[in-house]
C-alpha cells in the first residue's frame, strides 16, 4: 500500500476581537508598522519599497494568472521583508533583478507559496551576496535589536514562529559548543540577522511539515551557527545557513514521515 507523505500547506488565520484575519494580513500590518519610521530616517526607502513591491506583485500576478489563481497577501509580506533586509544603496535595476530572482526561482516556479521549500527573500539575499559586492548595511540595522521584541512577541503569540524550531536553534548551538570544546561567542547579532533567524527562516510555508523535522532544522541552523562563525555572525553567513537548511527540508520531512509510516502503521506525526 502506498501512502502519500506530502502534507499540503494551508495558510494560518487568527481571530482578533472576534474577526478572523489571515496570517499574511497580520504579518503585513506588523511589518508595515516596523517599516514606517524608517521612511522618515531614509526617504529613499519609499522608492525602494515601490520598486520592490511592483516587481514582487508583477511576478506574483503573472504566475497566478497562469495557474488560474488570485495573487495573495503573502506577496506584500515578501516585499516588506525585501525592503527591510536589502541594502539601501542598490540601484533600481539591481533591486528588480534580485527580487525577480528571489520571487521566481525561490517560490513561483515551484507552484507558489506553500509549494516551495525555500523562502523567496532568502533566495534573493543569497543571489545578492553571490552576484554583487556591497558594503552597505540593511536599513533594518538602523534599529537596535530590542525593537524586534514586540513583533517577535506578537509572532509567537499568534504562532507565526514555531516554538520547537525556536528552542532547537540555541540548543543545537550550545550542544555544538560543548562538543567542540569551544565557548559561546559574546557578541550581539545585528537586527537583520535576528530578523532572518526569527521571522524569515520560521516561515510556516517553507518550514518542515513534521514536528521532528522542524526540530531538526532548528538544530541544524544552531549547529551551523557555531561551526561557520568566526568573530561575527554576518547576514551573509546567516542567509547561507538558512538556505542550506531549507534545501534539506524536503529530505528531512520525507525521512521523518516515512519512518512514522513504518513505525505507526501509516500514521504521520504532522502538526499544523
Amino acid at each position: 500500500m502506498q501512502t502519500n507523505l506530502h502534507t499540503p500547506y494551508s495558510a494560518g488565520s487568527v481571530t482578533i476581537y472576534g474577526r478572523v484575519f489571515s496570517e499574511d494580513i497580520v504579518k503585513s500590518v506588523v511589518l508595515t508598522i516596523l517599516t514606517l519610521p524608517l521612511f522618515a530616517i531614509q526617504p529613499a526607502l519609499l522608492v525602494k519599497l515601490a520598486v520592490i513591491s511592483l516587481t514582487v506583485f508583477f511576478w506574483g500576478w503573472l504566475f497566478a494568472r497562469g495557474r488560474s489563481e488570485t495573487p495573495g497577501v503573502d506577496l506584500l509580506v515578501s516585499a516588506l521583508f525585501f525592503t527591510l533586509l536589502l541594502p539601501i544603496d542598490l540601484s533600481s535595476w539591481q533591486l528588480v533583478l534580485i527580487v525577480s530572482f528571489g520571487t521566481v526561482i525561490g517560490e513561483q516556479i515551484f507552484g507558489g507559496r506553500g509549494d516551495s521549500f525555500v523562502n523567496p527573500v532568502i533566495t534573493g539575499l543569497a543571489f545578492l551576496f553571490y552576484a554583487f559586492k556591497t558594503d552597505a548595511m540593511s536599513p533594518l540595522n538602523t534599529y537596535p535589536v530590542v525593537v524586534l521584541t514586540l513583533p517577535a512577541a506578537l509572532f509567537l503569540w499568534y504562532r507565526f514562529i514555531d516554538i520547537p524550531y525556536l528552542l532547537a536553534v540555541p540548543i543545537g548551538y550550545l550542544l555544538t559548543v560543548a562538543m567542540t570544546g569551544g565557548s559561546p561567542v559574546s557578541y550581539s547579532p545585528s537586527t537583520a540577522v535576528v530578523m532572518c533567524l526569527l521571522f524569515v527562516a520560521s516561515d510556516s510555508a517553507v518550514m518542515p511539515r513534521t514536528l521532528p523535522g522542524r526540530i531538526i532544522i532548528g538544530a541544524l541552523i544552531g549547529i551551523a551557527m557555531q561551526v561557520l562563525q568566526s568573530h561575527w555572525l554576518s547576514l551573509e553567513k546567516t542567509v547561507f545557513i538558512i538556505l542550506l537548511a531549507s534545501v534539506a527540508t524536503p529530505l528531512i520531512d520525507y525521512m521523518v514521515s516515512a519512518t512514522n509510516v513504518k513505525l505507526k502503521g501509516g500514521s504521520q506525526n504532522v502538526v499544523d
